[in-house]
């Protein structure tokens, strides 16, 4: 199954979302997943609204995952909440943990 990692930024610093991610990477892909690759490296217009630039770069890279792993605090993030509505009414599968993702194989 491809997923996707839904992470809440905000109040983070770089490196520590960055940590949080790989962890949660390894333990994906030690299960056989494949893992979307959410870091962005590319820059946002310099004339549009940034956060609505990165959604819409998160969404086009869920509309080719299965499911959607969503981290802690994830309920708290305006991006991460759109993310997660977008998730449901699409029909993707949807964690809140690795062990949810575990279960369900």
């Amino acid at each position: 199954m491809k997923i996707m990692i839904s992470q809440p930024m905000a109040w983070k610093e770089y490196d520590a979302i960055l940590r949080e991610r790989e962890k949660t990477v390894r333990k994906l892909e030690a299960m056989g997943h494949a893992v979307a690759d959410t870091v962005l490296t590319v820059e946002p217009p310099e004339d549009g609204n940034v956060s609505l630039f990165y959604l819409s770069y998160s969404l086009n890279l869920m509309s080719q995952c299965d499911g959607v792993l969503f981290l802690h605090g994830w309920e708290y993030a305006r991006e991460c909440k759109i993310e997660h509505a977008a998730a449901v009414a699409y029909g993707l599968k949807v964690f809140y943990s690795v062990p949810d993702v575990a279960l369900w194989g």
